[in-house]
């Protein structure tokens, strides 16, 4: 069989040499980077593949984002490098249905796939370690003989709770249960209901108290994978994102282009891609991490974008004005102590009924 990762790499061109068909399509071998640790590894602009079983796997690195100070969303580094893997995907997939009619994206579970053909170990986080990317990674696969079978194909068996073994040095760590911000992770387990990314997927209520530790986070989480041992030599190249990041997710300009015609073909669906980039559940959390931030200092804001007459968007723009002007009302201390000497003691205007009328001394 030719060597078709070979082939790729001399028809993309690569890093370094000729640019190849494309040109952006940075194609290195898996196995030049494989056994290098996290402290030695850099080449984060690069799509990593390796040919096995029939299969080709692209891994994208990426650095994590940290998260930004307030009154900007965090979107982490994640989903630009999947939506930048996800385009390579579709490229190299056009051109190996030349070579391989029955060529598509493979069915198979991705998690298993990586662990029965020995790539990495499964952690208690439920995430996949590979060297020497760590779990900062994301993968797609393509499979050439999607008819074909073997025992490697067909992925690693499940245990008694439907998930590989994990690694059994997670058994005494506990470090990725300790940073989850969620109560996701425990020692007994992984609680996918509990945790902060998987609940990124539903949507938001502004208000509603769980939304609170999800601070002002639209996509991603991190923390497991931070305090992870097994990613040690990672965490010191966490990579601050630019200033086009701060003026496309600063909290009011998020909203404000939520609430506009045209955001699922905005850049925001170039960024997130067009599964994420839904606009009522980027405005709910947008509003969320608003009313995690500083209430007051958005409402103007909020206020303003009431007037676009956006009838899906209203409601949650007067929940959430609702919200920062409820503590208002039922705050407001009255202006009288005693509440006899008038009708209405909270809005008392006899300066005289009372010493504290009015703040009076």
């Amino acid at each position: 069989m030719a060597d078709i990762v070979k082939n790729l790499i001399e028809l993309y061109g690569s890093p370094g040499g000729s640019a190849g068909r494309g040109g952006s399509l940075r194609l290195r071998r898996f196995e030049d980077v494989s056994g290098l640790c996290a402290a030695e590894f850099s080449d984060h602009d690069s799509f990593f593949v390796t040919f096995r079983e029939g299969m080709l796997f692209i891994f994208k690195p990426y650095v994590p984002h940290v998260v930004p100070e307030t009154g900007t969303a965090f979107v982490d580094s994640y989903f630009y490098a999947y939506r930048e893997l996800y385009d390579a995907k579709r490229r190299l997939l056009e051109d190996l249905k030349a070579v391989y009619p029955e060529a598509e994206t493979c069915r198979r579970g991705y998690k298993g796939l990586l662990l029965s053909l020995g790539f990495g170990r499964l952690l208690h986080s439920t995430l996949v370690w590979i060297k020497p990317f760590g779990t900062f990674f994301c993968v797609e696969i393509i499979d050439t003989s999607p008819s074909a079978y073997s025992p490697a194909r067909e992925g690693t068996p499940a245990g008694p709770d439907g998930e590989p073994p994990e690694d059994p040095a997670c058994r005494t760590c506990g470090k990725c249960s300790a940073a989850c911000p969620s109560g996701a992770l425990t020692a007994s387990g992984f609680d996918r209901s509990r945790c902060l990314r998987q609940r990124q997927f539903d949507s938001a209520e502004p208000g509603d108290p769980s939304e609170k530790e999800m601070g002002n986070r639209l996509l991603g989480c991190n923390e497991c994978q931070l305090s992870c041992p097994r990613n040690a030599g990672i965490p010191g190249k966490i990579k601050r994102p630019g200033n086009d990041y701060y003026a496309l997710f600063d909290l009011d300009v998020l909203a404000e282009n939520c609430c506009r015609p045209g955001f699922k073909k905005s850049i925001y669906a170039e960024i997130l891609g067009y599964n994420y980039a839904k606009p009522l559940k980027v405005l709910a959390r947008t509003l969320s991490a608003m009313l995690n931030d500083d209430p007051r200092k958005h409402l103007g804001t909020v206020k303003k974008l009431t007037c676009l007459e956006n009838n899906y968007a209203e409601p949650l723009l007067k929940r959430y004005i609702e919200l920062c002007e409820a503590p208002e009302k039922e705050n407001a201390a009255p202006c009288c102590e005693d509440a006899a000497c008038c009708e209405d003691a909270a809005c008392c205007e006899d300066a005289d009924c009372s010493e504290n009328a009015r703040g009076g001394a």
